[in-house]
This record gives C-alpha cells, structure tokens and sequence, in this order.
C-alpha cells in the first residue's frame, strides 16, 4: 500500500492501467478504525472505486483534485463528498490516504461490484465515501 500523493501517482507504474481502486485512511502509521454498521473496519477502508475508461492514476488524481475545497473540482464522488463537509476537510488534512490497486483487464466495474458486496456483506452498509 502506498502514500496517496501526486509523487506516488506519478511515479507508480501499477497505475498505468484500468481496474479497481482502494483508499484508506490512516494515522501515525496505523490504519484509522471506523465504525460500521455491522462491526468495526479496522482497516481504515473508506472508498472502492473502479475504472474502465482511464487509467488508475487519472482516477486518483481526480480523488486527490476533488477532495480539495479549494480548487472547485468535482468530478470524484468520494473526493467531492469530503470538500463538501468542514468536519471531514478538518479530519482528513490531519490524516494520511493510502490506496491499493487491483489490475482488471476485463470488467472492472464488476470487480468493484464484487469488492463492494464483500464489504456490505460484512459491514452491512458500504464504505464511508461510497454512494
């Protein structure tokens, strides 16, 4: 897993492809615990993502533009969500987002269904900065 920053996106060759995306939140080098509906998350999950038509760098990019309230962008529904709420603005510029890929050749979008049916099945409700 790695930092979520421009560096990172620009440099990771993992992310010149499509499939599906996963950030975490995390705090002194620990992942953030979050408490779900079903049961605690303790792996500071908090939004799955895919893409089909651009690479995995593009979408993170358009998370990391999207959650900055400054800059007016919104064309990420998990960034978007944290520029429209002071409290998350205020929570998530004292924490670190971490994301994981996983390579999808074919079908992405059904492997984030897939990824995202996991987590309600065990959480009952899907991660905070999904839908």
């Amino acid at each position: 897993m790695k930092e979520l920053n421009i560096n990172n996106l620009n440099e990771d060759p993992n992310l010149q492809v499509k499939g599906v995306y996963k950030l975490f939140l995390y705090e002194d080098g620990k992942p953030i615990s979050i408490s779900r509906f079903l049961d605690k998350d303790q792996t500071g999950l908090v939004y799955i993502g895919a893409t089909e038509k651009r690479d995995l760098a593009y979408r993170l990019k358009c998370f990391l533009g999207s959650k900055n309230h400054l800059t007016k962008q919104n064309n990420h529904s998990g960034g978007f969500k944290i520029a429209k709420n002071t409290k998350l603005i205020e929570i998530t510029t004292k924490l670190i987002f971490k994301y994981e890929v996983i390579p999808v050749l074919n079908d992405a979008k059904e492997e984030e269904r897939k990824q995202l049916k996991n987590y309600i099945d065990h959480f009952g409700e899907v991660p905070p900065l999904n839908g």
